[in-house]
């Protein structure tokens, strides 16, 4: 029992503590890979207001000499304004980024991000094409939702009731302009609690993008006049963060600088991916001793509660398989309790033929402790086999809370992860626990009186 106790409860510690660990971890890569790099180059007072005269006028020379440095892999330079986006009536907030699309792809990952049927990333032929996020899209309503064959294929997956998917088929072709409209049919073929888990999945299988949809976008350029330029949308990315998705798109630099007035080769940030990230602090100062009048940041500094997050999360991680211990740890010692008991005349025999109660001590702790550590043994090899199992494909709350976390900027596919500092810290608070929870017991095999023990029943 003491052995089946402490492996199930080791196995549902190391898990949850996997899977927290590992959306820690997700978030981490997804910024890293999709925001932020590992380091940005910015003029000083530049990120205080986003000021489009605080630009990089010679960014080329600049990244040149960054990649002389032996833990820089890739660098790139972005030209970046405020602007208002406006489509068809519908208007909202952006930072455009002016790209080069051949070496942005070296650092971030965003063409690998691009939806089903959403277009494509950008080329440099494209010289009017926009990058926008799926969330964006949405905003300045450049989607719609459709129940086409494909749609109807996928939605087979989820095993939908005959009637429901009898009611699909029935709107194949038709249009649904919005989420709103989706929704409302949604709930006139199932009830309000089905339509809200239901609409998520719904929505993925049946969206379509207005690829080739002209947008509008306006700001202020170097000399403080209204400018912007019209662009066709080439592509629409989910990175799975929507509010990254829906404050960001992403044109051509050459044009972008000429529509913002700005020199060309300007840059208002320059992003470096690392070889070696725990290096990154070294590659910093040898960057700011590069460029002194320059402001580097690390991904840290930029947003610091991702670090923070990360190592909460390793501190709940340890309080969780403390407590879960902690809880086991009375089992242990009511079971044990029970063996003394039941053992009495035995211990007694022990005594009365001359073993030291030191020894008696030390095989109660000894057995306690090889019953907790086998137990824990248990525990980890299952967990270890459910990780790999899940890790591979992830486990997939897309449809229960897939909204929910892409607005936190959390994937909804959750990747367990746990390395080899988690398992120490769980053998060591498992010896612990075995240690502590031997003492209660063994010391009352000790107060037992020889001669009484051999006459219990």
């Amino acid at each position: 029992m003491v052995i089946v106790a402490v492996a199930l409860g080791m196995f549902g510690g190391i898990y949850t503590v996997a899977v927290m660990l590992g959306m820690a971890d997700q978030r981490v890569q997804m910024a890293l890979g999709n925001e932020l790099g590992h380091l940005q180059i910015y003029q000083p007072g530049y990120r205080d207001n986003n000021d489009i005269l605080h630009f990089f006028s010679a960014a080329d020379s600049m990244i040149n000499r960054i990649e002389t440095i032996e833990n820089v892999a890739d660098v790139t330079g972005r030209v970046r304004v405020q602007a208002m986006a406006n489509s068809a009536g519908y208007t909202s907030g952006v930072f455009l980024s002016g790209i080069d699309p051949e070496k942005e792809v070296r650092i971030f990952n965003l063409n690998e991000k691009i939806c089903e049927d959403g277009g494509e990333y950008l080329t440099g032929e494209n010289r009017r094409g926009v990058l926008i996020g799926r969330k964006l899209a949405e905003d300045l309503r450049l989607v719609y939702y459709e129940f086409s064959n494909g749609a109807l294929s996928a939605l087979d997956e989820f095993k939908f009731s005959d009637e429901v998917i009898a009611a699909f088929k029935a709107k194949q072709g038709e249009v649904f302009r919005s989420e709103k409209e989706l929704k409302e049919f949604l709930m006139t073929i199932m009830d309000e609690e089905k339509a809200k888990t239901a609409v998520y999945k719904v929505e993925n299988a049946t969206i379509k993008y207005k690829l080739r949809n002209k947008i509008r976008f306006q700001f202020q350029d170097a000399n403080g006049n209204l400018s912007g330029g019209m662009y066709r949308v080439a592509g629409v990315y989910q990175t799975g963060n929507n509010m990254y998705d829906a404050s960001n798109a992403f044109v051509l630099d050459d044009v972008l600088e000429k529509q913002a007035s700005l020199p060309e080769n300007a840059a208002h940030e320059i992003i470096i991916r690392l070889n070696d990230n725990n290096l990154i602090n070294e590659t910093k100062a040898q960057i700011a001793g590069l460029f002194p009048d320059t402001d580097t940041k690390t991904w840290i500094e930029m947003e610091p509660m991702l670090k923070t997050m990360n190592d909460m999360m390793w501190v709940f991680s340890l309080f969780f398989i403390a407590i879960i211990l902690f809880a086991l740890s009375f089992g242990i010692i009511n079971t044990m309790l029970m063996a003394i008991l039941e053992r009495t005349r035995e211990i007694g025999m022990l005594m009365a033929v001359g073993m030291s109660r030191k020894r008696i001590f030390n095989m109660i702790m000894t057995e306690t402790i090889m019953l907790t550590a086998t137990g824990a043994v248990a525990g980890m090899v299952l967990g270890s086999i459910v990780i790999a199992a899940t890790a591979t494909n992830g486990i997939d709350l897309s449809a229960l809370y897939g909204d929910g976390l892409a607005e936190m900027g959390f994937s909804a596919v959750l990747t367990p992860v746990i390395g080899a500092r988690e398992y120490v810290m769980i053998v060591a608070l498992v010896l612990a626990t075995g240690i502590l929870a031997s003492i209660y017991p063994a010391r009352k095999a000790l107060k037992l009186n020889p001669v009484a023990a051999l006459r219990a029943e």
